[in-house]
């Protein structure tokens, strides 16, 4: 079998399943259905800022697709942490924790402000591809067991964990058992809106820093940190849905975000969560990770 490259985790073939159950999350997140995929490899971690100035140092700004020419990275926005103009530097000096050292490099701070068309360009220069969006699932879901009837809420397990708040949403978004004390300093499982989790980053984190809200795989900020571009096209329903693991990229509109970021409550902070946007906006909350086919 071929090995996933550093840096990547193997997923081997298998079924999982996809979405979240009636009386949780939104729409876009039905129906529950299953998926068999394919064996691929993901990214154990997000881009960062170091690897992307780097791509753009040898390829330059401009992200030539078929829709057309646009920037693959949004060099003039006061959230750019890559000095377009002094050769795709990275900022000497991120956000870091209040109650941790100053100066912290942003070299290991996953990258944001960076447009799907320069999520997709990184990926293919870097010899793999965007996601699927079933295949990012399932990276946060898990395998769905012998029956492919295993469902879990989140990266690490699907109880809520003793840490979580929930007092910003109702029980139909996310049930009740979710109504726990704020998550500590030391024990946040993932980098979310401070009120929630209260993790000491105002803004993004370095990648991996919370492993205990890793997958058993071993793949970090899947939840937390950067919403994360995919491949596929974002559809109102999975109505329709490729159902072998591939990215649905016919109809549609725009491109689909996963997972959360810093901005969101932890009680969003589900594996099923997803949300469309057009593909030349670029946020100071939204990264990817990149993954590709490995072979069976």
């Amino acid at each position: 079998l071929v090995t996933a490259p550093a840096g990547m985790v193997a997923i081997e073939a298998g079924c999982f399943v996809m979405g979240s159950p009636e009386g949780e999350g939104d729409l876009y997140e039905k129906p529950l259905h299953q998926v068999v995929h394919a064996r691929y490899a993901i990214g154990a971690n997000l881009v960062t800022n170091k690897e992307f100035a780097r791509f753009l140092s040898e390829h330059g700004n401009a992200c030539e697709h078929a829709d057309g020419s646009f920037p693959c990275y949004d060099c003039e926005d006061s959230d750019a942490r890559i000095a377009c103009a002094s050769d795709f530097t990275v900022q000497a000096a991120c956000q870091s924790a209040p109650d941790g050292p100053r100066g912290q490099s942003c070299d290991a701070h996953p990258v944001v402000e960076v447009s799907w068309y320069g999520a997709d360009a990184y990926c293919r220069w870097a010899g793999g591809r965007l996601p699927s969006e079933a295949e990012w699932e399932r990276a946060a879901h898990g395998p769905g067991g012998e029956q492919c009837e295993t469902w879990r809420r989140f990266p690490w397990g699907n109880d809520c964990p003793t840490e979580f708040r929930h007092r910003f949403f109702d029980g139909d978004y996310l049930r009740a058992e979710c109504q726990e004390p704020a998550w500590g300093r030391t024990t946040s499982r993932l980098n979310c809106v401070e009120r929630d989790c209260f993790d000491g980053y105002s803004w993004t984190s370095p990648t991996g820093a919370f492993p205990a809200g890793a997958t058993p795989d071993g793949i970090f900020d899947l939840l937390g940190n950067v919403g994360q571009w995919v491949a596929d096209r974002h559809h109102m329903t999975y109505s329709g849905a490729p159902v072998d693991g591939s990215a649905w990229t016919e109809g549609g509109r725009g491109r689909v975000r996963r997972g959360t970021s810093f901005y969101h409550a932890g009680s969003m902070s589900r594996g099923a969560y997803r949300v469309y946007d057009a593909p030349k906006n670029t946020f100071d909350f939204v990264g990817f990770r990149c993954a590709m086919s490995l072979d069976p």
